[in-house]
């Protein structure tokens, strides 16, 4: 279920039970964190998998999101129009290396970063390694990603972790620019 505008939708879950989805309760956590930073915010849902996490910023606020994913993106694209908020999005088919790219190219940077890569594959460090590079997030801006808890942090040049909170099996490490 979604929060803020959209309200009560339930979002379609995927029939590939490789994907794991952020659980409703990490969601509710991370954005009662964010919950002063998401308006007007400009968003990415790096590895969106449902587009659950970029909808849920949509709704609480976010002037826009881009979604990225490899494999799902009918499924973002669903969740969005059931959500009705399909107008600020942009959907990306893409490796996330060539989307973060792509962002670069198109768009100038965003407030609020939001990695979620599938577990174990040090997906996390190439992603922050990218951002960093491509200079993706802006001044104030955060990143957040969604780890197993019994990862490493992932290295992260020019970016300072400032805070961890574990969920049952999962974690989420924010950080901000390192400079």
């Amino acid at each position: 279920m979604i929060a803020g505008a959209a309200r009560g939708i339930a979002l379609n879950s995927p029939k590939d039970t490789r994907m794991r989805p952020t659980s409703g309760r990490v969601r509710e956590s991370l954005f009662n964190i964010l919950a002063p930073s998401i308006n007007d915010a400009t968003f990415l849902d790096l590895f969106a998998g449902t587009g659950a996490v970029g909808i849920e910023a949509l709704s609480r606020g976010a002037v826009s999101a881009v979604f990225v994913d490899r494999d799902s993106t009918r499924l973002i694209k669903a969740n969005l129009a059931r959500a009705r908020l399909q107008t600020n999005a942009i959907v990306m088919m893409a490796d996330f290396s060539a989307a973060l790219e792509k962002c670069k190219k198109y768009y100038t940077s965003f407030n609020i970063i939001y990695i979620d890569p599938p577990y174990y594959q040090n997906l996390a460090s190439k992603s922050l390694e990218l951002i960093a590079g491509y200079d993706l997030l802006n001044k104030n801006g955060i990143v957040i990603i969604e780890m197993a808890r019994d990862e490493d942090l992932p290295a992260a040049r020019g970016f300072t972790a400032y805070d961890a909170r574990g969920y049952g099996k999962s974690k989420l490490i924010f950080y901000k620019r390192g400079d």
